[in-house]
């Protein structure tokens, strides 16, 4: 029995990129399974007519595609990722000057950070106590950092 996450679990953790991805690959395996159904049945009819010797040659049928490999989740395979964490953007945001929390945002924004939070500068509170406990951000003074 194969466990299914909820749908407000599937909506918070993929982009709607990543969503008409895994479509798409579905829909492209249901259209090859067909396919190799197809392609059976043709030939066992084409057999059936031509006889039982005739066998129908690859070359008859259109030739099949390599598929790209699957995008399991199931079975644990990871969901292609084209974003770079939030703590290595602040490495390169973030330098011997302290910086405000503002000041960090909108450089993480200038340099393509999104986040799909309703209050993004506690995403990023969060994140900077992180990297404050791993010693790779220091904390100047009262909502200033910067880079250990």
């Amino acid at each position: 029995m194969t466990l299914r996450p909820s749908e407000n679990t599937i909506i918070e953790t993929y982009t709607l990129d990543e969503l008409l991805a895994l479509v798409k690959e579905k829909v492209q395996r249901n259209i090859a399974a067909e396919f190799e159904g197809l392609k059976q049945s043709m030939s066992s009819i084409l057999g059936s007519l031509r006889g039982p010797a005739s066998v129908v040659q690859e070359h008859e049928l259109p030739e099949e595609k390599p598929q790209t490999p699957a995008l399991s989740l199931a079975a644990g395979g990871k969901r292609p990722s084209q974003r770079v964490s939030l703590g290595n953007l602040l490495q390169n945001v973030l330098s011997d000057e302290p910086l405000g929390v503002d000041e960090i945002l909108e450089k993480l924004v200038q340099n393509g950070y999104k986040s799909k939070s309703k209050d993004p500068r506690r995403i990023l509170y969060i994140e900077l106590s992180k990297q404050v406990e791993k010693g790779t951000v220091q904390k100047a003074e009262r909502g200033k950092y910067r880079k250990a």
